[in-house]
């Protein structure tokens, strides 16, 4: 007996949940759907690398105007 039948959570004969025998006129289970994913925002570390490169390419713009003005 498998666990559903031995917690009585399923009432009929163990042939109902793929037991050894089956019924001949048992109709094709249904295709079950996939699961939709919650839409999660970033995570902190992908957060904190962005700002970090943002910060590192606007020093080096600030590095190479400055250059180009003391000329």
């Amino acid at each position: 007996m498998d666990a559903w039948h031995s917690f009585g959570a399923c009432k009929e004969p163990v042939s109902c949940c793929g037991g050894p025998k089956k019924s001949q006129g048992s109709a094709p289970l249904p295709e079950l759907l996939e699961a939709q994913k919650v839409a999660s925002g970033p995570k902190a570390s992908e957060l904190k690398a962005k700002i970090e490169a943002e910060q590192h390419a606007l020093r080096r713009m600030r590095m190479c105007l400055r250059d180009i003005c003391n000329r």
